[in-house]
């Protein structure tokens, strides 16, 4: 009898833990959304969401078959600005397949506050219906630079003929930006200074997000489970296999996130896992060391999607995931290794708003983290987490 009842002891408190788990994770982070106004492409939006040097949030929309817009948003008047609709600034408007219809890219920021945005088409060529034209006809996405000191636009132009632009990596000390042309998959690197572009072969595997380390090295995620590698002053790309834990799982990461120290880099995959840590510290390895972190998940449930991920002021990992259909905001100490929190998103000001589509993350200094989500296109600011 002592025996069974260790037992059901342990039991209890096996239930215990699992049901104190289950109340921590259901705890709700509280914020604050803020619909893109009429007068802007309002459907969708991808990755593209920063916070500006002048504390403003930069926001790139799609409208797919309809073009796409930069927007800003101010935190302190809680309002919204188009800056430049993608039509207006080519003088080539289009619809339907051929269209500019989404700035995919990562905004990206330089150290002078100048603000810089891709275009993709809105759908690919397996998605054509037949009213539209013949999709090879798209002409290229164009780089665009935005520059909040003048409100002058510069248009750089098509970087690839007939190839959109995604990701985003900015190497400010050369004047460098990275990005990945769609659908073929070639590295795109274009020199500011001198307004020319290098591409490489097709060794890029769909990757959402692009990884700059401290000395320039720019890491993408490439075909068939292989990271692709360029070093500043090279023309020229690696591909590296990845040395992985053995006995485990691996799938390619979808976010993908620059650890504070500049050392390595955080994954994690669209359906959830165990995050991984990439040791970047030799720019001259030829593998890739990977190992794996705790799972991503709330109380280790499946995850149905992790979209977005990036580092607050605090220096932690912000991600969101979704389990059950169920929207959560998570902080990551990529130092210890440890999930801090896992909180579902509530929103303060729309109590029918569920916000399970998160394709962006950015922080401000003020320790506001701030989620873009789709359907419709929005910001939700989760205030003074960071600190």
């Amino acid at each position: 009898m002592r025996g069974m009842n260790r037992w059901v002891w342990v039991l209890g408190m096996a239930l215990g833990v699992v049901s104190f788990t289950a109340i921590l994770a259901e705890e709700v982070v509280t914020g604050k959304a803020y619909v893109v106004p009429p007068g802007a492409p309002r459907s969708s939006g991808y990755t593209a969401i920063e916070c500006g040097r002048d504390g403003l949030i930069y926001v790139g929309t799609a409208l797919y078959d309809e073009g796409c817009s930069l927007v800003r948003f101010s935190p302190q008047k809680e309002s919204w600005e188009t800056l430049w609709h993608l039509d207006h600034i080519t003088g080539v408007p289009l619809k339907g397949i051929n269209a500019q219809g989404k700035l995919h890219t990562k905004i990206l920021i330089g150290t002078n506050g100048i603000v810089y945005a891709g275009s993709k088409r809105g759908r690919e060529p397996a998605e054509k219906t037949k009213d539209d034209p013949d999709p090879s006809l798209y002409a290229g996405g164009y780089l665009l630079a935005y520059d909040p000191h003048t409100g002058q636009t510069t248009n750089y132009g098509i970087l690839k003929p007939g190839g959109g632009l995604m990701g985003g990596s900015l190497d400010p000390v050369r004047n460098l930006l990275y990005f990945w042309s769609m659908p073929a998959g070639e590295m795109v690197r274009f020199d500011l200074n001198t307004r020319k572009t290098w591409i490489s072969p097709a060794v890029v595997a769909l990757p959402r997000y692009t990884i700059i380390d401290p000395n320039g090295v720019v890491y993408m995620t490439g075909q068939s489970n292989t990271f692709v590698r360029c070093r500043p002053g090279e023309d020229q790309v690696v591909v590296l296999k990845l040395d992985l834990p053995s006995g485990q799982p691996y799938s390619p990461p979808y976010t993908l996130t620059l650890s504070p120290d500049g050392k390595e880099m955080v994954g994690m995959a669209l359906t959830g896992g165990s995050i991984q840590h990439y040791d970047i510290r030799d720019s001259k390895a030829k593998r890739l060391k990977v190992t794996y972190g705790p799972s991503c998940s709330p109380t280790n449930l499946p995850a149905q999607d992790v979209h977005s991920a990036g580092l607050g002021k605090d220096g932690a990992l912000y991600y969101t995931v979704t389990s059950r259909n169920i929207p959560y905001l998570a902080r990551y100490d990529v130092r210890k290794r440890q999930v801090s929190w896992i909180k579902r998103m509530v929103v303060s000001n729309r109590t029918d708003d569920h916000p399970i589509y998160s394709q962006g993350i950015c922080a401000t200094d003020d320790g506001t983290v701030w989620v873009m989500c789709i359907y419709p296109l929005r910001i939700i600011g989760f205030p003074q987490l960071t600190k």
